[in-house]
């Protein structure tokens, strides 16, 4: 696989954020090389990426672009060229609109715009522009959940599955492992020791809804006198909050701290957190930097702060605007049990932990780029497609043992099934991506035409199509959809298998539209190699040398061969399923006591007789003898001798149950 070379565009270069260099410093270095592109530059602060020898362009000096100018765009595109630029991950509006632009001239390009914020389409002329756009990108990133569906509403038409809610992030430890304590904390700030202590920490702007919070405040500071409030920002609204608690008579108690950067210290003194937003929020930090130092946080529910308190389960949510409220729910952080508050810190902690932090975020983002790295055939990677239940796991298991052995790796059995992986344990391995492409709800949702124009993008790729009786396929998909374990008891299907046949999403119609999508659409990849299930199983050495012949592997052995013949075998299967030995979800049967339940079902050819009734298989074989592809090679006869045997163990087991009644 090669090095995935991302480009960062920028609107302007003002600082370097911390939130985003810790992304960038964790991504993988041996998957993706990062360079980043400004098209201003207002700051003169130094660039922590160019100091740390990245690559860094400014493409026009200080100033604010109100226009656009064709020559950036154009020095973006020979910048995009000259690097060799396989990702552009364009940050805000301006970005996404030069990169969108450039991309025309630059093929093949992965285009990503990441949405830093609400209400972002601000009128009709960028919702409009946002139309050609959002369809030209390949992914819409927002920094949370909220984000995302501002996204949605404000861009009516737009492809939901091109939007992610890639979150927000933070360097955990240097808000959780403060060295100083809680006394040392207020002392440096000369705060009292012995009072307790809200605080905010923000741009003190109207939206930031800090007026209300002065407001609260006053109301808690009756019932508690000792109180006091700590405003840590600066802002246009300062001067307006200061005289706000001069007229409440609250000043000696509300303290104005100004721009800080040793905000881990100012959330060491605090004893309680407030976020009382009015204004729309995207994800906002400062909350997630609290609860990281494990302070109590009270928010407003607006935007993206019931998504970072899971609506209410690691902090107090309130109204945005409402004082009241707001003085209630610090009254009663105040009046808190000491365990409970407590308890809650420390599940919000892991909460922020799991979520919030660099390396979560990384994750999320190295299987973007990756994903739409293979999507779009900038990887080079071979795949093996094929419809649900034509036999895949075998397969699997057979290639990942004969890897294993061929070229001496020692795979973890949770990863052994993850063929994709075995490439960065040994380069030499080919990278075999294992895919049901289209799946059932893509097929389902979208027409012919777009979903022939989806294959193209396996055009520099090398195929391997597994195929099996659909006979047989729709037999073991019923018992997939009706016996296998599901997160959710209402997926299962509730019908009879003959009901199932027909079904137009589940059934035989579904695996022809699949079949015959990739049948007519094979002259697009650079090779395609067809591999029948009944074929590997009369054959299986033969095939499998087939298969590994087509991945371009050398000096193959028979002794390989014949171990990873062996593995694969139906008997072995079985028991790796029984005992969970891969730990796969995926490969565990639904009731130990069914066998109809086991991933490794039957492993037969024509085993749909002992399901189907007469009527069923003469509806599927007329129906796939018109219908389905003859590049496949079946014919669909109905066969006399197995409906006569099935009839006669049928009787017997009718006479059996007869004496057994005796």
């Amino acid at each position: 696989m090669k090095v995935l070379t991302i480009a960062r565009l920028w609107p302007c270069y003002k600082g370097v954020f911390e939130s985003r260099a810790g992304v960038i410093e964790r991504l993988d270095p041996y998957r993706f090389r990062t360079i980043h592109i400004y098209l201003a530059k207002n700051s003169i602060q130094p660039n922590q990426f160019e100091n740390a020898g990245q690559t860094v362009y400014y493409l026009a000096g200080s100033g604010r672009m109100r226009q656009f100018n064709p020559l950036i765009c154009w020095r973006l595109i020979r910048i995009l060229k000259k690097e060799q630029v396989d990702i552009l991950h364009c940050h805000k509006h301006k970005g996404t609109v030069y990169g969108t632009l450039a991309s025309l001239f630059v093929h093949p390009l992965v285009v990503i715009s990441h949405v830093h914020g609400i209400h972002r389409t601000r009128n009709w002329r960028r919702r409009l522009l946002n139309r050609f756009l959002f369809k030209r990108v390949h992914k819409i990133l927002t920094v949370g959940q909220a984000t995302a569906e501002d996204v949605i509403r404000s861009n009516p038409g737009v492809d939901r599955q091109k939007i992610f809610s890639l979150g927000n992030s933070i360097t955990i430890d240097h808000y959780a492992d403060v060295s100083i304590s809680n006394q040392e904390a207020r002392k440096a700030l000369h705060l009292p020791e012995d009072a307790f202590i809200f605080g905010t920490v923000g741009r003190l702007t109207p939206v930031k809804g800090n007026h209300f919070l002065v407001e609260a405040f006053h109301k808690v500071r009756r019932q508690f006198p000792s109180s006091h409030l700590i405003i840590v920002g600066t802002g246009r609204a300062e001067q307006d909050l200061k005289k706000q608690a001069f007229r409440l008579g609250i000043q000696e108690n509300v303290h104005f701290l100004g721009y800080r950067t040793d905000v881990p210290v100012v959330l060491k003194a605090m004893d309680c957190f407030i976020i009382a937003s009015v204004g729309e929020e995207g994800l906002p930090r400062a909350l997630i930097e609290a609860m990281s130092a494990g302070v109590p946080v009270i928010g407003s529910r607006i935007s993206g702060v019931p998504e970072i308190l899971d609506n209410g389960k690691y902090g107090l949510l309130v109204s945005p605007g409402d004082s009241p409220s707001l003085a209630q729910a610090m009254i009663q952080i105040v009046q808190q049990d000491p365990m409970q508050r407590d308890k809650i810190i420390q599940q919000g902690r892991r909460w922020v932990q799991e979520q919030f932090c660099h390396e979560a975020v990384v994750a999320r983002l190295e299987n973007i780029y990756g994903t739409l790295a293979v999507q779009e055939g900038i990887i080079h990677r071979y795949y093996l497609i094929s419809y649900p239940k034509s036999g895949r796991t075998w397969l699997r298991l057979m290639l990942g043992r004969f890897f294993q052995t061929h070229f001496d790796l020692k795979i973890r059995n949770k990863d052994f099934l993850k063929l994709d992986h075995y490439h960065y344990y040994n380069p030499a391995v080919p990278t075999l991506y294992v895919h049901h492409d289209p799946d059932s709800d893509t097929v389902r949702e979208n027409e012919t035409g777009e979903l022939r124009n989806r294959l193209r993008r396996y055009k520099n790729s090398k195929i391997i199509f597994l195929v099996r009786d659909p006979r047989d396929v729709v037999v073991s998909h019923y018992f997939q959809e009706t016996r296998r374990p599901k997160k959710d008891p209402h997926d299962f299907f509730k019908g009879s298998i003959s009901e199932f046949v027909r079904d137009p999403v589940k059934g035989v119609d579904a695996i022809l539209t699949f079949c015959n999508l990739w049948a007519s659409q094979r002259q697009i990849p650079q090779d395609f190699l067809l591999v029948r299930y009944e074929d590997l199983q009369r054959d299986t050495t033969g095939q499998l040398r087939r298969i590994l012949e087509f991945l371009q592997i050398k000096d193959i052995t028979e002794i390989e061969l014949e171990e990873a013949v062996s593995f694969g075998v139906f008997e072995n299967m079985r028991k790796l399923e029984q005992e969970g030995t891969l730990r796969s979800k995926r490969l565990r049967p639904g009731d130990v006591h069914d066998p109809e339940s086991y991933k490794t079902r039957r492993g037969i050819a024509g085993g749909f007789y002992d399901y189907l009734s007469q009527e069923d298989i003469i509806y599927l074989n007329d129906k796939l003898r018109r219908e389905l592809d003859p590049f496949f090679g079946y014919s669909f006869e109905l066969d006399p001798e197995k409906i006569k045997a099935r009839e006669i163990l049928a009787a017997g087991s009718v006479n059996s149950c007869k004496k057994d009644n005796g």
